[in-house]
């Protein structure tokens, strides 16, 4: 850097402008889309099952109506698995999307850190910021 002018101002070094809107939005939208997933998992009240149109079951004894009750059960079980596995892929795609944008976030928010650290050393730093962050872990 250059040495400080003659009426003690130092000047200030040039650092590229850092978008922090797009910090804000990537570490919200990040937040919002892992509450959504959570959102899509959770446990909701069992639902009766879609009454189809069927023919009626031979209703000769008791035991045939427990077994066409029985299949009854098991195709309903059966679609609903299906929509639990669906609710489960989107939920991973959806947490894994917000996990992404929270990367992202981080990674601008460590080049804003930087670029602010630049700023407030006008003449230099005696020390660099790893340094900075070594010695406070220490102490």
């Amino acid at each position: 850097m250059g040495a400080p002018a003659a009426d003690g101002n130092y000047p200030i070094p040039k650092v590229k402008k850092v978008s922090y809107p797009l910090f804000l939005i990537t570490f919200l939208a990040g937040i919002i889309l892992s509450f959504v997933a959570v959102g899509i998992l959770w446990p909701t009240p069992p639902r009766q099952p879609r009454k189809w149109k069927t023919t009626e079951p031979p209703i000769e004894t008791i035991e045939d109506i427990e077994k066409f009750n029985a299949q009854q059960q098991a195709q309903a079980n059966e679609q609903a698995e299906k929509m639990m596995a669906d609710f489960s892929l989107a939920a991973i795609a959806v947490s894994g999307i917000g996990l992404l944008l929270m990367f992202v976030a981080g990674i601008l928010g460590l080049i804003f850190i930087y670029r602010a650290w630049c700023c407030i050393q006008p003449r230099g730093a005696r020390t660099t910021l790893g340094k900075a962050a070594a010695s406070r872990q220490t102490s």
